[in-house]
């Protein structure tokens, strides 16, 4: 799998504190290896952004692909 990051995401990234970033390298990693993994709450979206899907990084960030 590919993952590209937009210009947007890269720039919330940077505001984000290390145990954040270190959380969200985790996540994505475990969103690769198991994407349907229980901790991910991984579920499609509907509306606008049906399609994607979201799935937990911390109890107010969400990661949406």
């Amino acid at each position: 799998m590919i993952i590209q990051y937009s210009k947007r995401f890269l720039s919330d990234v940077s505001g984000l504190n290390l145990q954040q970033k270190k959380r969200l390298a985790q996540r994505i990693s475990l969103f690769l290896k198991e994407p349907n993994h229980s901790t991910l709450r991984n579920h499609g979206l509907k509306g606008k952004l049906k399609g994607f899907y979201s799935f937990n990084i911390t109890g107010d960030i969400a990661g949406i692909v």
